[in-house]
Formats: structure tokens, sequence, C-alpha cells
């Protein structure tokens, strides 16, 4: 039985750009996408839900090798004993701000009502800290790398200490590579090769029209006040992603010539 990668997307970590090289390196039969809904970019891709994928086992095509998409990392989602795991992360702060921008941009159009609720509240100039209390807490964004390699389902605030040491056991244990969206170009190429699929260069998608998000924090504290970051906030908020991230990059170090701090 061959190897089937289990590939967790991380909300807001260029899924669309790792979504377009796979379906150019493998057989529509080769690769299911796991979404709730067909992709914006290919609609005729395989695309289960996951409640979906779980019920259909029985009916998946033998030939089947790359799981991608939006489902937390879960033992019982592994479909057989070769069941190997990939993931790419970004820096936790920036993945919030792209997350709002993508939100205060899309929401309205989105079937999450939440998400079109907290976009309204933006346009009516609310910040994301109002928005998001409003909700109660937006889960996604509460430490949300955590919560996708350590399954964490509970709501804002659920994510602590011991959720952080269950997603590096799991990563320990399952995971054959974490990639890193600042090395973006050699954590594809490390995918590749642990894959066995040729890799070339593809250019970024969905990236948002003011440029990438990490470019706005690096921009000095005028311009980060520009896009309404409340500093404490996104701190209290990624602070669990922080550590995992940083424990990631020692895990899978970066390339020569990139600071690892």
């Amino acid at each position: 039985m061959h190897t089937l990668h289990y590939f967790v997307h991380i909300p807001k970590t260029a899924g669309v750009t790792v979504r377009t090289w796979l379906r150019q390196v493998y057989a529509r039969d080769e690769v299911i996408f796991v979404y709730d809904g067909t992709l914006a970019e290919a609609p005729d891709a395989l695309s289960f839900s996951r409640p979906e994928l779980l019920r259909r086992v029985a009916e998946l095509p033998a030939s089947l090798r790359v799981l991608f998409g939006h489902y937390a990392f879960d033992t019982k989602s592994l479909l057989h004993d070769r069941c190997r795991a990939l993931s790419i992360v970004r820096d936790p702060r920036a993945r919030v701000l792209s997350w709002q921008r993508y939100v205060q941009k899309n929401g309205r159009s989105l079937s999450d009502p939440m998400l079109a609720r907290i976009a309204a509240s933006l346009d009516d100039g609310a910040s994301l800290v109002d928005a998001c209390a409003r909700e109660g807490g937006v889960a996604e964004i509460d430490n949300g790398i955590v919560r996708m390699f350590a399954n964490i389902t509970g709501p804002a605030g659920a994510v602590d200490e011991a959720s952080v040491e269950l997603a590096k056991a799991r990563v320990e244990q399952f995971f054959d590579y974490v990639g890193h969206v600042d090395w973006f170009e050699h954590s594809m190429q490390r995918i590749a090769d642990v894959l066995g699929r040729p890799y070339a260069f593809v250019p970024s998608k969905n990236e948002s029209a003011g440029g990438r998000s990490e470019q706005l924090l690096a921009g000095g504290g005028a311009r980060r006040a520009d896009v309404g970051i409340d500093e404490q906030w996104l701190a209290a908020n990624t602070r669990h992603d922080e550590a995992l991230v940083a424990w990631l990059r020692e895990r899978f170090p970066p390339p020569d010539g990139v600071d690892a701090g």
C-alpha cells in the first residue's frame, strides 16, 4: 500500500498557490481537496467535505495520493497506517492580519453568516477586536495554527500550553515536513521531494492588493495603525501560535542565508 499524504492547509497560508501546483503534478483522481464546496479556481477538481470524505472511505480511488484542505490534523482521519502529514505555516500575526483583510474584502459574499457580520462591522468602522467580541470571539484566529495541528475545537480561549505540546507531539509522530511561507520556494521543493513529484515555480495566487501582510507588520507603528491593528489583542491571539512556529523553525530549519531568529 502506498503512502497517502494528509496536507493540512492552515487558513491564509498560500493555499491557492499550493493547490495550483498539486493540480499540475497530480491527475484528477490522485488528489482530493477537503473543503465545504468546490474550489473557486477549479470547480471540476475532486472536493469533499470532511464528513463526506470519511463517509466515502470505501469508495476512494486506489490512485489517491494526497488529501489537502482546511481540516485539522486528527488521527481519526488517517485512512490507513501509511498516512503521513505535511503543512506550511507563516508568521502568526501576519496570518491574522491577512484573515482580517480577506474578510473585509469578501465577507459579505461568503456563505458563513458570522464572517458576513464581521465584514459588515469592519465596513461600519468597528475595529477587528470589537467585531470579534460581538461574536464571542473567533476560534479560527485564536491561535489557529495550534488548533489545526492539535485538533483543538473549543471556542476562543480554548488553546493553552498543553495544546502547543500536543501539536508538537503530533508533528514529531506524523509529519514528514512543515514549511514556512517566508522561504516558500525552498519549502515547496522539500514538499515535492517528499511527494516524489517535480516542482517548478508557481506564481503567488490570491495575494491581497496591498501586498503581503508580513510587509504591513514590518512597516512600523504608523503603518500598522493604518490597518487597525491592536497590538495587545494580536499578541494575545497569537501567543501559542508564536511558540509553535518558533519550534517548527528549529525542527525544520530554513535554508542557508535565511535568518532563523
